[in-house]
């Protein structure tokens, strides 16, 4: 293949946009609203940690009304374990955190050992649902790398229909048995396939 000539480089970085995001881009605020009220009554009941002077009671007030209350509360430290995550307890053994809320002991560890029990006691925090509406806004970031795919999907399809070319959208490999020769079992997604009377474009 010839190498590109200065013109046309120069050509192609002047066609370069410097940047594909759009404001939808930052927060998905539809999927942080429903993750919220997934969990919005077992916050409403873990509100009444807020402030109380007696952390321990107030624990166990709540667990002997509905323990399943505070299964939430690994989103309270930015964490969403799905029983995955592994964290050293207070004897220094290797435990799965979901299993702190298990027992009361259990979440008082977690309390008192993140930082939380201060927290609540001094009423740095008013709301619990408030609070976590904050977080999933601050985890949704993560999702922006899908997002920016998305707009950028959108543009070449935009640039495309304005030149009436023919394309097809997320198209497996599995198609062609030439590409499935080679790749095997990994298979790929293709984000657009231009098919021609001369080639296929992928």
């Amino acid at each position: 293949m010839a190498a590109h000539t200065q013109e046309e480089f120069e050509l192609f970085m002047s066609q370069l946009q410097e940047t594909n995001q759009t404001l939808d881009f930052f927060c998905d605020f539809d999927k942080i609203s429903q993750n919220v009220e997934d969990i919005k009554l077992s916050l409403c009941m873990l509100n009444s940690l807020i402030g109380s002077t007696d952390l321990r009671k107030s624990v166990e007030t709540i667990w002997n009304r509905d323990k399943s209350a505070f299964n939430v509360m690994d989103i309270l430290i930015a964490v969403r374990s799905e029983g995955k995550r592994k964290v050293l307890n207070n004897l220094g053994q290797c435990v799965v955190l979901d299993t702190l809320f298990e027992s009361i002991e259990g979440v008082m560890e977690f309390l008192e050992d993140t930082g939380l029990a201060e927290i609540f006691q001094s009423k740095k925090i008013n709301d619990l649902v408030d609070y976590v509406f904050g977080i999933e806004t601050g985890l949704d970031t993560n999702a922006r790398k899908n997002r920016s795919g998305h707009v950028m999907e959108g543009m070449v399809a935009r640039i495309l229909d304005e030149n009436s070319v023919s394309y097809r959208q997320e198209v497996y490999s599995s198609e062609w048995t030439e590409i499935t020769e080679v790749l095997g079992d990994d298979e790929k997604r293709f984000d657009f396939v231009i098919e021609t009377e001369e080639k296929l474009i992928f």
